[in-house]
């Protein structure tokens, strides 16, 4: 039989994945040494690396699917398929457990995203299981099980891309750290001889690291020495206390703070 419509139309989408591969190697040579400046949790080169191979294999899954000149239905699946499934499951779960323990250590959302990335496959590895004992022995009312196992995994594979894209855009847009985190911090900085109070407090999570900013508020008889030397004192108390604390930003403010209005109506 003919290539299929809908195998035309997925040999065309994994084309267009791994061009957006080879875009992605591209782009990371070129600013590579952008990259090696940035808190990421793996090297560049490993970017690089893996953008080049899943290039490779989707070029090469995609030119599979175009030139493939005879198409026919499966019929019953082989019974080593079986043990194929219940190895994956049980293989993929496994990783699940040990990368979820290693991100919750490090705190790193690569690596929390990555132990999804092993309970999706398990998750999947197990629909094919069923399916395929469905298939197997359920006999002909039971044939179409394998196909409906397929659809069921597509939409886990949904459900998860949608999962990690909302988690990956709440980090990229800068969000306000964990809040237990936020008051360890501030009350770290309160402790600091010489803070009168915590005006403002930010703290953004950047890869596996986190930046800081904070307003701390002062006596405003200090000079100008006196107020600068808190400021550092507030800034290695929290370096020293938070071993993933990559920067802090401190302003001094004046205790009691008043707050001025300017000409353009901005506050401060």
């Amino acid at each position: 039989m003919p290539r299929p419509r809908s195998v035309t139309l997925l040999a065309v989408v994994i084309a267009g994945i791994a061009g957006i591969n080879a875009l992605g190697v591209v782009t990371a040579i070129r600013r590579y040494t952008v990259l090696r400046e940035l808190p990421l949790s793996v090297s560049p080169a490993y970017l690089v690396l893996s953008s080049a191979v899943w290039a490779v294999v989707f070029t090469a899954l995609a030119l599979g699917l175009w030139r493939c000149k005879h198409w026919a239905r499966l019929g019953t699946p082989l019974a080593w398929t079986l043990y194929v499934a219940a190895a994956n499951l049980g293989i993929k779960e496994c990783l699940y457990h040990y990368s979820r323990r290693v991100g919750r250590r490090s705190g790193s959302t690569a690596i929390a995203a990555a132990a999804w990335d092993h309970r999706a496959d398990a998750l999947c590895s197990l629909v094919v299981l069923v399916g395929l004992l469905a298939a197997i022995f359920g006999g002909a009312q039971w044939a179409m099980a394998d196909d409906i196992a397929a659809l069921g995994i597509a939409a886990l594979i949904m459900l998860s891309g949608l999962r990690l894209f909302r988690d990956s855009s709440h980090e990229l847009l800068d969000a306000q750290a964990d809040p237990i985190l936020v008051d360890n911090v501030r009350q770290v900085a309160e402790q600091v001889a010489g803070v009168r109070g915590i005006e403002t407090l930010l703290v953004r999570k950047s890869g596996i690291e986190f930046f800081a900013d904070i307003h701390i508020e002062v006596d405003g008889h200090l000079t100008v020495a006196e107020g600068h030397r808190i400021g550092h004192d507030v800034k290695d108390a929290l370096l020293d206390e938070f071993l993933n604390m990559r920067d802090v930003l401190v302003h001094i403010e004046p205790y009691p703070h008043e707050h001025y209005h300017h000409p353009t109506g901005r506050d401060s």
